[in-house]
């Protein structure tokens, strides 16, 4: 049957081709709308010719494997050895029943019964009771829109003939709802997307707290429940040290963060001649202030240095003096805690340049404050 092969070649490799398509996992229920063309060759017996054919389904796609849908077809095929045409319409109801999973690509075998007419010029019509059953498959294009074929097998009860059919069309779902079976599959797969690295219940693009600990509440965002009063950005739930003071750099736990080394701040503060009254210079106490409060934990010694100018004993009072000096401002100006703040005044004793040059001098006359940590741990 050459007439066959080309039809039959598209159809199949339009299976081969469909089944990589990703699959929808939708099983759904509808009535369904499909029109079609096609091609039929008619059985030797009835002189007619090879004729092209369309055709209109209306039916119903159950929420099952299963569907139904009543079927009209036209075609008008030559009489053999001559001129006339015969009008043939077909009306038939007809079963399918689509094989797999739900997906995308689905094979299919068709059955049923049905009628065919025939009328021609010069002719009484004539009726044929006719029966039929083939195979197909049906690609969806998205959850309404269906791209279908199949061949089938065409047999006259009346007259014992068999005409084979090819047909291909578009199918429309309208309507209808998911069956509860298939419609776990999609939640599953949605599941099974979710990406929650803490554990919460929260997926990851939506969650707020991504590192929340183990077995807390936590809201829609993904943040813990109950609060956090201190203000430290640990929650209330894990914070092992509730009441830090505010702006204070903690741990994951909500306690201090401590230093592991000293951390020395040259401070360019001026001082009157022979005087311990700060005479510029105010401003370099801030970034003390700050670091004591990032640190609450933290100690600082105020320590005073003088050039070897004068008497020794002299200098080591006023390098006393002007260290109290500066302690007495980071504590009344800045709101440090006296408790935390010392001073020591080594004089002399401890140059940085050499005290032959006015330039080395100047470098020697100078205050630094010394922040120490009570407790060894790295500061993050």
């Amino acid at each position: 049957m050459n007439y066959l092969k080309s039809p039959l070649a598209i159809l199949l490799n339009l299976s081969v081709l469909t089944a990589s398509t990703a699959a929808l996992a939708e099983e759904e229920s509808g009535f369904t709308l499909t029109p079609m063309v096609g091609v039929i060759n008619y059985a030797n017996k009835t002189d007619l010719a090879e004729s092209g054919t369309a055709s209109l389904a209306a039916g119903y796609k159950f929420a099952s494997p299963w569907a139904i849908e009543l079927a009209y077809l036209a075609s008008k095929p030559e009489v053999a050895m001559s001129d006339l045409e015969v009008d043939v319409q077909q009306l038939r109801l007809d079963a399918l029943y689509y094989a797999g999973d739900a997906g995308a690509t689905r094979p299919f075998v068709v059955f049923g019964a049905g009628q065919n007419n025939y009328d021609a010029d010069g002719y009484d019509a004539e009726d044929e009771t006719i029966v039929n059953a083939g195979i197909g498959v049906k690609h969806a294009f998205n959850h309404a829109l269906a791209l279908r074929g199949d061949v089938r097998g065409i047999y006259g009860v009346d007259e014992n003939f068999t005409d084979v059919g090819l047909n291909l069309g578009l199918q429309w779902l309208i309507g209808g709802k998911k069956s509860s079976s298939s419609s776990a599959a999609p939640a599953a797969v949605a599941a099974a997307a979710i990406i929650d690295g803490d554990n919460d219940g929260v997926d990851d693009s939506m969650d707020s707290c991504l590192d929340t600990p183990y077995g807390v509440q936590v809201d829609v965002t993904g943040c813990q429940l109950g609060g956090d009063d201190d203000g430290d950005g640990v929650f209330n739930s894990v914070d092992a040290c509730p009441d830090t003071a505010e702006g204070a750099r903690v741990d994951e736990q909500g306690c201090y963060i401590m230093i592991e080394e000293d951390v020395t701040v040259a401070l360019q503060i001026n001082f009157a001649n022979n005087s311990d009254t700060i005479a510029s210079g105010h401003d370099q106490l801030q970034k003390v202030a700050d670091f004591m409060r990032e640190f609450p934990v933290a100690e600082v010694v105020i320590e005073g240095h003088t050039d070897s100018s004068g008497a020794a004993s002299y200098n080591q009072q006023l390098s006393q003096r002007r260290a109290e000096a500066v302690a007495t401002e980071l504590t009344s100006a800045y709101g440090i805690d006296a408790s935390r703040v010392a001073a020591v005044g080594y004089g002399e004793t401890r140059p940085i340049a050499s005290n032959d040059t006015p330039e080395g001098r100047a470098e020697n006359r100078r205050v630094t404050a010394v922040v120490k940590a009570t407790i060894e741990k790295i500061a993050e």
